[in-house]
């Protein structure tokens, strides 16, 4: 029997911008014996674990092996590197999981202690890359749901991989409909000056802050604020139990920070690795986009004024796009009206109504005409006009003629002639 179980694992450096890996292991119910007292005798060893890839699960090494100019059959072995978990252990050995336990009918011990041991794992790519065949985590876990779910092999997964799987099935969905933009992250660092060796400074060493900007991409959707929480309160722990050496104190990562640096982190990945022409590399040449591009660029800074006007420009930019996502207190419509004459133009009528009851729709014409004292029994929020000019101008955007109706400070309709009107209806209503 085998019970397949893999989990997202950061990697240890002191970078600002920290990567990862997504891990996978197989857990058997054939013990080995232990060369090392901490290696988990429960699990597919590194030649075993390559072998089971290859030939049961059909994954594909990244790339072709060769010996003397000769070449060889590809194999997965080189890529699979040793990882520690932090399992519930008895004396001697780890517990086996609750899959296997219930297939070896297996009575878990009152007393259980908490320990480290190391598992050969293989390292899943977070992204799809176009030069080279590499294991895409949503993709892999996705086919081998299907293989365990239908029976096709006598193989399960483990609970942690079907949380993966889960997860990144409706996080993908969230990627696929370009809910991220360009992110410029800030970091303050206060160095402090040592003093000569030998001599005592004559006053206190002067702290001098310096500033970092990196550039990255972040994940802009209340449906991923309310996934991640979600998610967050399901995790299963021995997901937040894996790690690139062993700790020297006992822990397991906060779930919500695992969550979120996984997704991050393959949403970077899935964006840099996206195929780009010609043309879009020139568009964005000398631009931020450019900087968020490269993925060779990940660790990469400013430290200087430019970059902190970068920053304080796209802050500035991304508030916006949160206020827009954020439900306001009323709706804005439109009503496209048919002229009283045949060759006149058309109206098309700004409209408001309270996020509380959309059926109380007011033109904004009429708006503008209720005296300022009666308009908070309106109930369209305290801050009204200047969400409106907001709201008005993503419409425009979005349909142009709209700003011929905000050359106004109290914008409330359009004219359109017939052909326009029709345009209208046809793309943008």
């Amino acid at each position: 029997m085998y019970i397949l179980h893999g989990t997202w694992i950061p990697d240890e450096s002191d970078t600002f911008i920290q990567s990862g890996q997504f891990y996978m292991w197989v857990e058997t119910d054939t013990a080995h014996q232990r060369r090392s007292q901490r290696v988990h005798p429960g699990h597919l060893k590194k030649d075993e674990l390559a072998s089971f890839l290859q030939d049961t699960l059909k994954i594909e090494p990244l790339a072709a092996m060769s010996r003397a100019g000769k070449q060889t059959k590809p194999t997965i072995e080189p890529e699979i590197v040793s990882r520690y978990f932090l399992l519930p252990s008895d004396s001697k050995s780890p517990l086996p999981s609750w899959e296997m336990a219930n297939y070896l009918e297996t009575e878990i011990p009152e007393k259980i202690h908490w320990d480290y041991w190391e598992i050969h794992c293989y390292p899943v790519q977070l992204a799809l890359s176009y030069s080279e065949r590499v294991n895409n985590v949503i993709q892999l876990l996705h086919e081998l749901y299907f293989l365990t779910q239908n029976r096709i092999l006598d193989v399960q997964m483990g609970t942690d991989l079907l949380f993966w799987h889960q997860y990144t099935q409706e996080l993908k969905q969230i990627i696929w409909r370009d809910q991220y933009i360009p992110a410029l992250k800030y970091r303050s660092t206060t160095p402090r000056t040592s003093p000569t060796k030998g001599r005592k400074p004559k006053k206190a060493a002067a702290i001098v802050e310096t500033l970092e900007i990196y550039s990255g991409w972040e994940i802009v959707s209340e449906q991923y604020e309310t996934l991640v929480q979600a998610y967050t309160e399901m995790l299963p722990p021995f997901c937040s139990a894996g790690f690139i050496s062993p700790p020297e104190t006992h822990y397991i990562h906060d779930a919500k920070t695992l969550l979120q640096h996984f997704s991050e982190s393959m949403l970077a990945n899935i964006v840099m690795c996206t195929p780009r022409s010609t043309a879009l590399n020139k568009k964005t040449l000398n631009t931020l986009l450019q900087d968020c591009l490269q993925k060779d660029n990940f660790d990469a800074f400013w430290d200087d004024e430019v970059g902190l006007a970068y920053y304080y420009q796209w802050r500035e930019w991304r508030d916006r796009i949160n206020q827009a996502q954020t439900p306001g207190a009323f709706i804005l419509a439109f009503q496209l009206s048919e002229p009283e004459h045949s060759e006149g133009n058309w109206e098309l009528a700004f409209q408001v109504a309270p996020q509380a009851d959309p059926s109380q729709r007011i033109k904004l014409r009429d708006y503008w005409k209720t005296p300022v004292k009666k308009r908070k029994a309106l109930r369209l929020g305290d801050e009204f006009e200047q969400g409106l000019l907001l709201h008005l101008g993503y419409a425009a955007r979005i349909y142009p003629k709209l700003w011929q109706g905000m050359e106004t400070d109290e914008p409330y309709e359009i004219a359109l002639p017939l052909a326009e009107a029709f345009d209208f209806l046809q793309e943008s209503a």
